[in-house]
């Protein structure tokens, strides 16, 4: 007869401790490693969507402005009177931005205007970046709201329509200066790459904000010259071509300002010898956007208040509203805003009649406007215990973020220079 034992009590209560204890080791380093996982997941989605985020924005806003030209050179859809737009949010998220360009798509050979925007906009107690694409030209259609990326914290855009960050003061001898100094010479626009002469106010020629000339000098188009203009305010602006009319004698040209040409380059004001009167195109660069309107900002050219500044292009004849007879004997001038009230825009003055005279000089650096992009997405869950975050002060914009929660949040950061701002 076999005899047959089995497993006391005792035996399997311990086997089933022992058991149990493996078991609640293996589900918490398998809690632990799913935890990092979502983590790493998390953190890796973010950061992968947001680099393909700002690649787009950047090819976007690299475009704004682009005009399709036919085999003949001809624009086919016509100019393009707001490149980009943005949309300051202030103390809060966030910017918007809109573009609009020509694309030719390869496949078909077609040519289409966009207008693309950018917003952000709140859902379900976050915020959702959005992109529509509306097609203006050949056939007009509206596009959709294309979610882009979710738990967007903040989007700010800097660039030629924010503040005017982008000036830098300089002396007489071309060094640049403090943003805090009392006093300066010229303007640099890192924007545009243009150094602008700062009107002063004192005695001796030839930069005092008091001096007046009649149109016509160095540098102004000549007869038969092509050119094309921009006029009335800078939102709402038509752009009119034509030939500078015929001299029908010398009184329609004057030669005012050449003195100031001439010592501007003589002397080499501000370490430059290229001094010339600026294009309509580039007077109009210096209307900065504030509010609803474009203006000179009198910070950085406090002389130049409700002045009127010439600039090298005759009155086009095309333009039959202000000039129904074609006579020769107009131009066109910028007016700068009296106490900031009044748009940066362009009109038509008499040739014989006396403004002022802002002289710039070009420079090999910055050859479009710079456009500054920050973006910051945090991760859909929160992770391990709170921690406080605060935006780098060395980002964009004036949104202020100081939060204390456990989700994980990254920046990122780009600029971009727009190809065709005008």
């Amino acid at each position: 007869m076999r005899l047959e034992q089995g497993f006391t009590l005792v035996e399997l209560l311990v086997a089933m401790v022992v058991g149990s204890i493996a078991i609640a080791s293996a589900y918490a380093s398998y809690d632990v490693i799913a935890k990092q996982y979502e983590k790493v997941k998390g953190v890796t989605a973010m950061q992968s969507s947001s680099r393909s985020i700002m690649r787009m924005i950047e090819r976007d806003i690299r475009m704004a402005g682009f005009k399709w030209r036919n085999s003949k050179g001809t624009i086919t859809f016509g100019s393009i009177s707001e490149p980009i737009k943005i949309t300051d949010s202030g103390n809060k998220c966030c910017d918007a931005v809109t573009v609009t360009y020509d694309y030719r798509d390869e496949a078909s050979k077609k040519v289409e205007r966009h207008k693309i925007h950018y917003t952000v906009s709140p859902y379900q107690g976050r915020n959702r970046l959005y992109r529509k694409r509306d097609i203006l030209f050949p056939k007009a259609r509206a596009g959709n709201n294309d979610v882009l990326a979710d738990y967007v914290e903040d989007l700010q855009i800097g660039g030629p329509d924010g503040d005017s960050s982008s000036y830098i003061k300089l002396d007489k001898s071309g060094n640049e200066l403090p943003d805090s100094a009392m006093q300066w010479a010229c303007i640099k626009d890192n924007q545009t790459g243009l150094i602008w002469e700062v009107k002063l106010n004192a005695n001796g020629i030839p930069h005092r904000g008091s001096d007046r000339f009649r149109w016509g000098g160095k540098g102004a188009l000549q007869p038969g010259t092509s050119f094309c203009v921009m006029l009335g305010n800078k939102r709402n602006q038509k752009k009119f071509c034509d030939k500078a009319p015929p001299m029908w004698d010398g009184s329609r040209y004057h030669n005012d300002w050449n003195v100031l040409v001439d010592v501007s380059n003589n002397e080499q004001y501000c370490g430059i010898s290229n001094w010339m009167v600026p294009s309509q195109s580039q007077l109009l660069s210096l209307g900065k956007l504030e509010g609803s309107s474009y203006k000179l900002n009198l910070k950085y050219f406090p002389e130049s208040r409700s002045h009127v500044f010439w600039a090298i292009e005759p009155y086009p004849c095309t333009d039959k509203r202000y000039n129904p007879n074609c006579t020769e004997s107009q131009a066109v001038a910028v007016d700068s805003p009296i106490d900031g009230t009044r748009s940066w825009a362009s009109f038509n003055r008499g040739r014989k009649d006396r403004h002022n005279v802002m002289l710039v000089a070009t420079t090999s650096e910055s050859p479009g406007f710079i456009v500054s992009i920050d973006l910051i997405l945090r991760t859909k869950k929160e992770f391990g215990s709170a921690q406080p975050y605060k935006k780098k002060d060395y980002y964009e914009g004036n949104y202020d973020i100081n939060k204390n929660d456990a989700y994980k949040r990254q920046e990122y950061s780009s600029t971009v220079v727009m190809r065709n701002p005008s």
